[in-house]
């Protein structure tokens, strides 16, 4: 490409690209910028001036067609007759696999990550409901554990006898909805 953004020679590859990417077939001579969409002419003249201008980099570039997405790298340089810059050469090379590959891996972690933060979230859900029902529990077990040491002990008299047994029953009664309410819980996020 010379300094006025006309094709100096092009290989059967390069051509090959602008076929399938563009579709449009280019000879020395032509000047791309003109011959380009718009579109891409304003980036491609923004590389060639870089070029122009002694830079040497590399970019990637994305198009779509009819087969699918294609993914070039394309390195720029300029190119010197004696100290002068005379035009800009672009070497490009297909990294369509590699590049379907990265974007596959990056994908891959960020479920990875996400499958994390579930799971930590899920933990964090079964500590607070651990914590909550340890907290629920821990009443009738306690009324039980004071009631059946009255007893054991001898402390009460048959009048509280009579009182104590039905306050036995309702704190059982009290544990076994607990117990039906954990099963239901349970019964349920096994179908959600």
């Amino acid at each position: 490409m010379d300094r006025e953004y006309n094709l100096l020679s092009i290989n059967k590859a390069g051509n090959e690209i602008f076929k399938a990417s563009l579709n449009i077939d280019v000879e020395p001579g032509d000047n791309i910028i003109r011959l380009i969409p718009p579109a891409l002419a304003e980036n491609w003249k923004r590389r060639y001036d870089r070029a122009l201008s002694g830079q040497r980099f590399t970019e990637e570039e994305y198009y779509q067609d009819q087969s699918g997405e294609l993914y070039f790298e394309l390195s720029i340089y300029p190119v010197y007759e004696n100290d002068d810059i005379i035009a800009a050469t672009v070497i490009s090379r297909d990294i369509t696999v590699r590049k379907l590959h990265e974007l596959k891996l990056v994908e891959g972690e960020r479920n990875y990550r996400n499958l994390a933060i579930e799971k930590e979230q899920l933990l964090q859900n079964l500590r607070d409901y651990t914590s909550e029902l340890s907290h629920v529990l821990r009443r009738p077990v306690s009324n039980l554990l004071a009631f059946s040491d009255q007893l054991q002990k001898g402390y009460l008299e048959q009048t509280d006898l009579e009182k104590s047994v039905a306050m036995i029953k309702k704190e059982t009664k009290a544990l076994d909805d607990i117990i039906h309410e954990l099963t239901e819980r349970l019964e349920k996020s096994k179908s959600q």
